[in-house]
């Protein structure tokens, strides 16, 4: 209820907008609205992988916010892949 609501000296009213880490989900704490494009939104989380090219193996993953932008920790996959496998990361 803390998300909805907020008190003031009149009581009780319902907060205008949406916070932008909302918690979604009582389950996954860690959970958050995403979009995909203006019209298609998604309740959960983003992934970013990286693959080998060669091989076609994944390399490196890693696990984004649903409401993080796509360019957020865009290099951690590919650092993590120069580690995982020796070699450096084109």
């Amino acid at each position: 209820m803390g998300q909805d609501v907020e008190r003031s000296t009149s009581g009780v009213n319902l907060k205008q907008g949406v916070a932008r880490d909302r918690i979604v989900s009582v389950h996954d704490p860690e959970m958050r609205h995403g979009r995909k494009s203006s019209a298609k939104r998604f309740d959960g989380h983003k992934g970013a992988i990286a693959v080998a090219a060669e091989s076609q193996l994944i390399t490196a993953v890693e696990v984004l916010a649903g409401n993080e932008t796509d360019n957020t920790k865009a290099l951690e996959p590919g650092a993590a892949s120069e580690e995982n496998k020796g070699i450096e990361v084109e």
